[in-house]
């Protein structure tokens, strides 16, 4: 009986161990990847499209090791009184990795601006995702006579481990002066781009 309760014992200590050796692991952070940014994703060959974005306008381009900044300069939204006006841009940027790596979007930020006139409204909207997962729509709506910045946080993100897949982000505004007065003039909403955090990361 006393060699059954010692190896009972020896038995819980070592799933003790184990548990707590899995338990740590689940904490380790992610390991850095060979692929740099810039490799993985394809810059050059983002599309762009949109009435806020006309001519492919937007600017995208790498900042440091771990940045990717996007500039908007078309995409803002101009309403008279009493009319209602939208604009929109969507942009993807394809994504290679090697079958050991996945691409984390630790932080992105969209930054704008609103100048309305009374009882008018700006609604913005920023989805920043990739297709295999459900939209994470951000909204933000802006209201009355108000002359203001704003900034604009979206959830953090992780890809599958390798393949190919692309990096999308939806931007799109709704000025709404249907209930402002004839004099008031335009009211007007624009975003002036992002920034993202991101980094290539070892699934193994």
């Amino acid at each position: 009986m006393k060699n059954i309760a010692f190896l009972a014992l020896c038995l819980i200590a070592i799933l003790l161990s184990v548990a707590s050796a899995e338990a740590r692991s689940m904490r380790r952070p992610p390991i850095p990847a060979t692929s740099e940014l810039g490799v993985a994703l394809d810059i050059q060959g983002a599309s762009v499209g949109g009435s806020g974005c006309k001519g492919g306008s937007a600017i995208i381009k790498q900042l440091g090791s771990n940045m990717i900044q996007v500039i908007t300069p078309n995409m803002s939204t101009f309403a008279k009184a009493g009319k209602l006006e939208r604009s929109a841009c969507s942009i993807a940027i394809p994504v290679k990795l090697k079958s050991f790596e996945a691409l984390i979007v630790e932080d992105a930020v969209v930054v704008g601006d609103v100048a309305l006139k009374k009882n008018a409204t700006a609604t913005t909207n920023v989805e920043i995702f990739h297709p295999e997962m459900q939209g994470a729509k951000v909204s933000r709506i802006d209201n009355g006579k108000k002359v203001s910045k704003f900034r604009m946080k979206t959830a953090h993100f992780a890809t599958s481990c390798g393949g190919s897949t692309l990096l999308r982000m939806n931007l799109s505004q709704v000025v709404n002066a249907t209930k402002s007065k004839a004099s008031s003039g335009k009211s007007n909403a624009k975003v002036g781009g992002a920034l993202l955090k991101m980094q290539v990361v070892s699934c193994l």
